[in-house]
Order: C-alpha cells, then structure tokens, then sequence
C-alpha cells in the first residue's frame, strides 16, 4: 500500500513542477525551436511569447515566429496549436492536431510576397483528409499589386516512405478572388531545388526561377469565374504541372462563345533566363461575341478557326516582347464584315478618278464567302495579310504592345470579282494597290488612306491610260500607213517604249 502512495505522491510532485515549469513558456523558446528546427528543416525562431496548456491536452500560442530555410523567409505574427499531449514524443510526420490557426503570417520567396491573414486548420492528422480555410494575398516583385484571396478546402499530408517522398494532397479546394473563381485539387511534394549558377534577381522579373524548383506540383482546377478586365470569360479548366523547374500549362474552354479554345503554355528555364512558348488552338468560335459588343452593328461576326503560336526569350516584359516570333492563321466560311473604312476608300479613288462611285449601293457590312488571314512577327515587326473573297489588304510595321502603339503601312486591293463577289469598281482599278496607313492604338488603329498618295496613284493611272491610248493609234498608223516590210521593224520600236 505504501507503494502506491509513493506512486501517487511522485505523480503529483512531477505535475506540480512540471506545470510550474510551463507556466511560463518563455524558459523553453530556445529548447523547442531548437527541436522544431532539426524536425522541420527551418531555422526557426521564436521572438515573442511562448504559453503552453497541459490540462485538456497539449496547448500552445507563441507569437513574432521565425522561420528561415534556403529559399524562404516566414514571418509569423502569432499561433496557437492545440493537439495530442503524445505529440511531444513523435516526430512532425505523426502529429495530431485539433486545431492550428495562424495569422498574419508574411511568407517571402524571391521576389514573390504571400501575406497570410488566418489560416484555419482543424482534426489534422497524416494520411487522412482534414479541413482548411484561410485568407491570404499574394503579391510579385517590389511594386506589384497584391491580390487577396479566399480559400477553403480539404487537404492531406502523406509522409515520406522509403523512397516515397512526403506529399501534400489538396482536394474541393475553393479559391476565390475578385477575378477568379475555381474548384481545384493537386498535389504538392518537395523539389530538387535550383543547382544551376546564381541568378541575379531583380524586381522586374515575371517569375523567380529558384522557386521553380521548390516543390514539384500537379493541379488541376474547375474555373467557374474568370474576369479580363471588365470581361467575364465563359467556364474553363485548367491543367498544371510543375516537375524539375518546368512549367506545363493548359486552359481549356469547352464552350468558348459558341466554339471550343485550347491555351497551352510551357516555361523552361535556360541559361539563367527563361524560354517561353505559347500555343493557341480555336474552332467555331463566334467572333461578334469576342470582339463585338451588345449594343449597336457588330463590325466582324464570323465563325471562324484559329490557329497561333508565339516563342520568347527572358525573364522580364521588355525583353519578352522585343524579342518575341509568332505566327498566326484565322480562317472562317461566310459570315459579315464592317467595310465602312474601304467605302470611303475607294469612294475618294473614283471620285479623284472621275469615275462613277460603286459604294452607293453597299451597306456598312458587307457578306463574304470567305476570309484568309496570316499573321507573322518579329519583336515589334509585323506582318499581315488578309484576303477576303476578292479583297486583299497587306500591312506591315511597328506595333509596340506595351506602349499600346501601331504604325502600319501597306495596300488594299481587288481582283476582277467573280459571280458571288460583293466588291465591285471600276475595271481601271482592279489589282491597282491602293496605299493606306494605320496609326494609333490596337482597339482603335485609325486606318485611313492618305489623300496626297491617292492623287499621285490616280495620275500615274491617268498617265499610263494615255500612254495605252496613244501606244493604240500609233499602232494603227503603222499598220494603216507604212508599207509592209517596214511595219515590223516599227512595231519592235515601239516595243521598246512598251518596256519604259
């Protein structure tokens, strides 16, 4: 019996000290973020208040927490973890926690900032599904805008094992944003981390190429809402993957107005920068609900194919653009198009010309049977060209995208029209390149032709309409007036004023 008293009174003894000892946490910061370190790999610190609860289970709250590794830097406002009172004898791989919750929290990584205003997580434990809520904003480079967010969901941690490396699996995860709405789930596992030489970062970057190679990720996301600009854009899906540093991704909309579009994009680190290309791929898609608007005559309603590719070298906006290629191909069969800028066009032409105008019976839009049109770029040079039924307009010159400016220069003209052709002139002016110019921005380029070249193209008509004229009576003088054996050597004279 005495035994037993023993017993009891040493229990009492070891939780007496031991709760005198925990009643203030401050004696044992430097102990467990000694411990949490070589169990998380983050040299972590913990420079403000640390208060433990035995009673009712294992308690803590700690605020101002550090934690620093190769690539990240995590600043910790303040938590609180309540869990299994036997998780101080475990490793991190097998705890079992009621609930954490973490606020503001700010989380650096290159030049990337995910600023975290409470995170939720409760009934955690490994390889089972447990649910999570948080508020956080995410913010690239020094001056970029941070975006908040929302996101709840289920999410599980699966150890490492063997070979196996630990994961962190999210499923029914709900992200919301001011533009954005998805349902996505992934999985998360750690990377081989960036090995090649040191990159000098700069807030200008797009993408921080070391955090490429933090983790390795697969995702795939639902998007119910996705808002460009003041544009709400149809349901989409979107694939990702993350493996060694290189980045696949694919948007897919099933129902793009009344079509099918495929998005793909692939990032590649190379040589300390990075290699980007970007595929785009359409079909039966109605042009007067992209570029059109609800009000008022549309300018362009088609179904129309689709089909560009654009490569890129570089890391930030600049160099991305100044050294872009692509090309691109749109196609459609029938459909109606705006040619209010080609009637005043070739109005002006036949009223310099002193020909009958043959815009008067067009209306604003014209219908075709079919349109060709061919894009090229190199950097800021671009080329088009677009052949609708027997019309054909060429342009090419500078479009600086980032400065939203163009200046193109080029020619529209028209073939003799067939049965079903709708572009009608006088005969003089089929395949005569009539010059215009573009100069202005890409939602409003501002083509017009200019009056002083028109003028110079209508003499120069006149001029060779003369010269045919006169080249006529002289050949019917000579073949009236000369004697025969010399017609001959008459007719190879003028031949060669034929070649001037």
């Amino acid at each position: 019996m005495r035994l037993k008293y023993l017993i009891t009174a040493l229990l009492i003894t070891l939780t007496a000290v031991g709760a005198f000892w925990l009643s203030d946490g401050n004696r044992m910061k430097e102990d467990l973020a000694l411990w949490l370190g070589e169990q998380s790999g983050y040299q972590v610190e913990i420079e403000g208040n640390l208060d433990w609860q035995i009673l009712g289970g294992l308690g803590l709250a700690a605020q101002d927490v550090r934690l620093i590794g190769e690539e990240e830097d995590i600043r910790v406002g303040s938590i609180s973890l309540s869990a299994n009172f036997g998780n101080l004898f475990q490793s991190l791989d097998d705890w079992q926690v009621k609930t954490l919750q973490i606020n503001d929290a700010q989380i650096a990584s290159g030049d990337s900032n995910v600023q975290i205003s409470r995170l939720l997580l409760t009934d955690f434990r490994p390889n089972t599904m447990a649910p999570f809520q948080g508020s956080l904003s995410m913010a690239t480079g020094a001056q970029g805008a941070a975006y908040p967010i929302q996101v709840s969901g289920m999410l599980r941690y699966v150890p490492e094992s063997g070979t196996q490396a630990g994961a962190l699996e999210l499923l029914n995860t709900v992200v919301m944003t001011e533009f954005l709405e998805a349902n996505c789930a992934g999985r998360i596992t750690g990377g081989s981390g960036y090995q090649g030489p040191t990159i000098a970062e700069h807030t200008e970057d797009l993408v921080s190429i070391p955090t490429l190679y933090a983790a390795d990720t697969t995702a795939q996301c639902d998007i119910q809402k996705m808002v460009l600009g003041d544009r709400p854009l149809p349901v989409s899906e979107l694939k990702l993957s993350l493996q060694g540093g290189e980045l696949e991704a694919g948007l897919t909309y099933p129902t793009f107005y009344q079509g099918d579009l495929q998005i793909d994009l692939d990032l590649t680190p190379e040589q300390g920068t990075l290699a980007w290309t970007i595929d785009v791929k359409g079909q039966g898609i109605d042009s007067s609900k992209v570029f059109g608007s609800d009000a008022g005559p549309r300018s362009w309603q088609a179904i129309v194919e689709v089909d560009a590719s654009i490569s890129a070298t570089g890391n930030q906006l600049p160099a991305l653009v100044s050294g872009a290629k692509g090309t691109g191909h749109v196609t459609s069969q029938s459909g109606y198009m705006d040619v209010s800028r080609v009637k005043v066009i070739i109005s002006l032409l036949s009223q310099l010309a002193g020909k009958s105008d043959p815009t008067t019976d067009w209306g604003q839009r014209i219908s075709y049977r079919e349109l060709d049109a061919t894009w090229t770029m190199q950097g800021q040079a671009h080329e088009l060209d677009t052949k609708i039924d027997n019309l054909r307009w060429q342009m090419s010159g500078p479009i600086d995208l980032l400065a939203d400016r163009l200046d193109l220069r080029g020619h529209i003209s028209a073939s003799a029209p067939g049965a079903d052709d709708l572009i009608r002139m006088d005969p003089a002016f089929y395949d005569i390149p009539i010059p215009i110019k573009c100069a202005g921005t890409l939602a409003d380029p501002g083509c017009a032709t200019d009056r002083e070249e028109l003028t110079e193209l209508v003499a120069q008509l006149f001029l060779n309409a003369q010269k045919r004229r006169l080249q006529d009576v002289i050949e019917d003088a000579v073949k009236d007036q000369l004697p025969e054996p010399l017609q001959d050597a008459a007719k190879s004279l003028l031949n060669l004023f034929k070649k001037d």
